[in-house]
């Protein structure tokens, strides 16, 4: 059982940060608390983990690590889950540009924020790296989408190793 549970954690985790924007986004202030609250009693419910999720779905999370540069763009989606006392956040932008120009500026503000590069994958429809600092991860992966690039950015805090 001990096996299982990292791994139902993990995609609980991942479940809470995907879902909580989007359901979020979809109600006035009152039922976001609400909303929030769900999303974390299930995660609870099913892992034994506890969460804290913020953000409304539709800006940067307020408690946005200021160490990883965002690039300017409207922002689709926005949330942070803290559990086990670390926290995720996630971002997903619409920049201005193709996707290889918006992968590159975004590459180089990671490595001039001093983020070292660890994985890149390019292709002309899409892009993902991986970079640290030794205090946050980030996954980045800008992709064409219907209403153009779309940028996402997942932060973890610690190396990931």
């Amino acid at each position: 059982m001990s096996r299982h549970r990292p791994r139902s954690a993990v995609a609980a985790v991942a479940l809470a940060v995907l879902l909580a924007p989007a359901l979020a986004g979809c109600f006035q202030n009152p039922v976001d608390a609400i909303v929030e609250r769900g999303v974390e009693e299930a995660i609870k419910g099913a892992t034994g983990v506890e969460v804290d999720v913020t953000g409304d779905g539709s800006s940067v999370p307020s408690d946005w690590p200021t160490a990883v540069p965002l690039p300017d763009g409207s922002v689709s989606d926005g949330a942070s889950i803290t559990t086990g006392g670390s926290t995720t956040w996630t971002v997903t932008l619409r920049p201005q540009g193709d996707v290889p120009t918006v992968f590159a500026q975004a590459r180089e503000a990671l490595k001039g924020a001093g983020f070292e590069e660890t994985f890149v994958t390019e292709a002309p429809n899409d892009a993902s790296g991986i970079f640290g600092d030794g205090t946050y991860t980030v996954l980045l992966t800008v992709a064409d989408s219907s209403g153009g690039t779309e940028s996402v950015y997942v932060v973890s805090e610690g190396t990931g190793q």
